[in-house]
């Protein structure tokens, strides 16, 4: 029906050649205006060019006149040509992948035709001759096929090219590119008022490809916070929680100084994002005024709504527009959790802390409800203790709660930090050990500026970033909030002195610091090659003058290994992939197979995240979309009606099919083993490489497993 529908000269149109170019240019609307004004007689003439889809267009026009009578018009026109190349190849590549690429090629002739049939293009090589022949029949077609492997790279752009006597096509696509590995990135951090002596490890060079090591030095810790800022705001996981925290860093920051150093974006891309996020973020607002994580989140959690309640109100004391009836409807549903919560129990009376201290942070502190919790400060984990003192301001009960927290301070060579008595208790409120010292680093600024630890807990904030950020959203969040308040404190922006670095008895770097350039960093990055593989180097940092240097010290390198083992730190996870054919013992091309993934789980665990990364060739089945075959719903375990009481998978509560990988997420998930399969069918032969999936805990990225990694063939 296809090929007779592409015919030139079948229905609704002619079929003239388009322009000989390499086709390229491929749209869904291939024009659209709003507003076309006719002459008196009711005609109006508008030309367009129509992109490379070879296929059926339909114009639609809809007339009005000033009386208010409307009409309507259909046409349809056919964009096709005498031949038409159709690459088949897969959505994506993994580096190293040896592919079967291949083309059908369309005789639209009224004779048999010599076709030549070429591909060529970047990020590949042929394993093959780049040309062929072809003999093809008139109304008919033809398939061949190209090996190529994909080379390491970004994307692939693949150019087929086929002609024959008066008929020629060629069309130009591409696809992304990924790495196959494990990438490595060890760092540490420091500061000091003198001198400060690092030793780093230069792996082999049959161990890590693209090496560096990197130093980066500054006059104050406010250089560092943009990274922070960078990971918040393209996390890729956007619930409601990261989209709150995805820009609320951002007001605060910007309330500090006027700086350059703090933007990442500019002012037009950074309203963008902030009016984005507020419109996204009132789509997860609940009938009852609560939040839920995800748009189909089936309840309102408070810690979470009191979070973002917070982050509206900064964002309308910014200046942004905030609908103040998903402002109201929210501050009742806070207010109610007040009236209904249960004062002996511990997570409530947590809950209760915070949404006091957002409360106070508007202007609206309540003495006689803090007094309340006051009293049950014990039952309180720390985190919360420092929301209470917080709330309390300059009330003398902010200083006992504050000392009673300093009381349980533990100190080692990084420097200060507090560490909850049961931190995997407190994972409703996204709380990590990271986030409670900076929360208390934000309260004894606030509260005891003076303090001896102060500086203690800044060192040790530094010293456990990952990457620039620290171990969760909520942890950079908080670590950046702190922050914030600290260089209002202190007022470390006076620094003048003249800083070097040395590898070894090479200076590699020297910078002067001053209050021209207070808020800049200085960095050098030297390449594994010009170090030497296989030895240990000593980096040391120095300075003369007044002020303190921070330094961060990092190696980046992809770990090559042709295979990944299986890893289980917390939580254990395993695939199975199955031909749904039980005679069939191999994987082949237009096959249909399932994946079940095993999730194991010894604890509960809150906040799962779980990513299963596809083969090249394969091609996940998504039932949401009614094109396809649904009848293969009831071979899996994700059928609506399928639910069985020991595979509880509706812990899963957002999905997402990509093109690459499928994404599971769970609010919460009790100790067990949970099953969870899919289907995909197998589109292209070649040999891939199959890459883990991982689940790990969101707010504890430290508790994870992951499947083991490697090759995997689909045959012809």
């Amino acid at each position: 029906y296809l090929i007779e529908a592409f015919k030139p000269g079948s229905k609704g149109g002619g079929g003239g050649d388009a322009e000989e170019r390499a086709r390229s240019d491929f749209k869904d609307t291939a024009y659209w205006n709003p507003s076309v004004l006719t002459d008196e007689s009711g005609r109006a003439t508008l030309s367009f060019t129509l992109p490379d889809n070879l296929t059926t267009w339909q114009l639609l026009a809809i007339g009005q006149t000033k009386d208010h009578k409307y009409g309507a018009a259909v046409r349809e026109i056919i964009e096709t040509k005498k031949t038409i190349v159709r690459p088949l190849r897969p959505r994506f590549a993994v580096e190293g992948d040896r592919i079967d690429v291949g083309a059908t090629v369309h005789n639209f002739t009224d004779s048999v035709q010599d076709f030549t049939v070429t591909l060529d293009g970047e990020g590949f090589t042929h394993e093959g001759d780049p040309e062929k022949k072809l003999i093809i029949a008139s109304d008919d077609m033809a398939k061949i096929i190209f090996p190529v492997t994909a080379l390491p790279g970004k994307e692939i752009s693949f150019h087929f090219k086929a002609q024959a006597e008066g008929a020629v096509d060629e069309i130009t696509e591409k696809i992304p590119v990924y790495e196959f590995g494990t990438p490595q990135s060890v760092a540490t951090s420091g500061q000091t008022e003198e001198s400060a002596t690092e030793t780093v490890y230069i792996p082999a060079e049959d161990e890590a490809r693209r090496g560096t090591l990197t130093a980066v030095i500054s006059p104050t810790l406010a250089s560092y916070l943009p990274k922070g800022l960078e990971y918040l705001a393209q996390f890729p996981y956007g619930c409601a929680e990261q989209t709150v925290s995805a820009f609320l860093p951002s007001l605060a920051l910007k309330k500090l100084q006027d700086f350059d150093a703090f933007r990442i974006t500019d002012d037009a891309t950074l309203e963008k994002n902030i009016i984005g996020g507020l419109q996204k973020l009132y789509n997860f607002q609940r009938s009852d005024g609560g939040f839920g994580y995800w748009s189909g989140s089936e309840k309102s959690y408070p810690y979470l709504t009191a979070y973002i309640v917070y982050a509206l109100n900064a964002a309308k004391d910014s200046g942004y527009s905030v609908d103040a009836n998903v402002l109201s409807r929210a501050g009742d549903y806070l207010q109610n959790v007040l009236r209904s919560q249960d004062l002996e129990d511990r997570i409530d009376l947590t809950t209760r802390a915070y949404i006091l201290f957002v409360l106070s942070e508007n202007g609206r502190t309540d003495l006689g409800l803090l007094n309340n919790l006051y009293e049950k400060r014990s039952q309180l984990p720390l985190f919360a203790r420092t929301y209470l003192a917080m709330a309390y301001g300059n009330h003398k009960n902010a200083q006992t709660v504050l000392q009673e927290i300093i009381n349980q301070v533990k100190i080692d060579a990084r420097g200060a930090h507090f560490e909850e008595e049961n931190e995997g208790y407190w994972t409703f409120s996204m709380n990590t050990n990271s986030r409670t010292t900076a929360l208390v680093l934000q309260a004894m600024v606030r509260i005891m500026p003076d303090q001896d630890l102060v500086p203690k807990l800044v060192r040790y904030l530094l010293a456990v970033r990952e990457m620039g950020h620290w171990d969760t959203t909520q942890s950079t969040v908080a670590s950046l909030f702190a922050f914030t308040e600290f260089l209002k404190e202190t007022g470390e922006l006076d620094a003048n002195y003249a800083a070097t670095v040395k590898i070894d008895d090479e200076r590699v770097l020297s910078e002067d610091f001053n209050a021209g350039n207070i808020l800049t960093k200085a960095e050098v990055v030297k390449a594994f090659g010009d170090l030497g593989a296989d030895t240990y180097k000593d980096v040391t940092l120095t300075k003369e003058g007044e002020g303190r240097l921070y330094y961060d010290l990092s190696m980046d390198y992809f770990l090559t290994q042709d295979t990944i083992r299986e890893t289980d730190q917390g939580i254990g996870i395993t695939r199975e992939i199955t031909p749904m054919d039980p005679a069939q013992k191999d994987f082949q091309v237009q096959g249909t197979y399932k994946t079940k993934l095993t999730i194991t789980v010894p604890e509960d665990r809150h906040f799962v995240a779980i990513e299963s990364p596809l083969p090249a060739g394969f091609e996940p089945i998504d039932f949401t979309l009614q094109t396809s075959q649904q009848y293969l719903k009831d071979e899996i375990n994700q059928a609506e009606d399928g639910w069985f009481w020991w595979n509880p998978i509706w812990y899963f509560n957002h999905t997402e099919f990509r093109d690459d990988e499928i994404f599971l997420f769970a609010d919460y998930l009790p100790a067990g083993v949970y099953e969870y399969e899919y289907l995909t069918r197998a589109t292209t032969a070649g040999q891939f490489r199959e890459r883990p999936a991982k689940a790990w805990e969101m707010y504890y990225p430290e508790i994870f497993g992951q499947t083991d990694g490697g090759w995997m063939e689909i045959k012809e």
